[in-house]
């Protein structure tokens, strides 16, 4: 991941931003989240489903109306956000860089609790690497 470009893939064009998800090692790392770990969580396709349009349905969202800190989105620090799921229990880690349109969905994970976990920290720093490797080699859109 050091050093060199990042890959960002369309995902939605809104009225106020698009939504970019990051790739990381040949993955997409939201979507890699959602097609195993979320499925695994949620082996009843209808909560499964549930879910799945619940996410859909909040970056869809982003896209139209952007985003401010409220019980949905919330401020992390250092340039980074998330929106939270509340009944998945789903964190989905988001940054925007100044003068810039897109939304970069960076990472994922579940979050049962109100303190943060070691993961959803690593998590976390691994959205600022990201965020970091954009702003000093940029991205190629796919």
């Amino acid at each position: 991941m050091e050093g060199k470009k990042i890959i960002a893939h369309f995902m939605y064009e809104g009225d106020k931003y698009s939504i970019l998800e990051i790739e990381v090692n040949g993955k997409r790392q939201v979507k890699r989240f959602i097609e195993k770990e979320l499925k695994k969580k949620y082996k009843d396709k209808k909560k499964y489903d549930k879910c799945l349009t619940k996410i859909k349905h909040y970056i869809m969202s982003l896209a139209e109306w952007g985003y401010e800190n409220n019980e949905y989105f919330r401020y992390e620090g250092d340039g980074i956000w998330t929106f939270r799921l509340i009944s998945c229990k789903i964190r989905i880690y988001f940054f925007i860089l100044e003068d810039i349109t897109n939304i970069f969905l960076a990472t994922a994970s579940f979050k049962n609790t109100e303190q943060l976990t070691q993961k959803q920290k690593n998590k976390i720093k691994d959205a600022k690497k990201i965020m970091k490797q954009i702003k000093e080699y940029g991205y190629e859109l796919v």
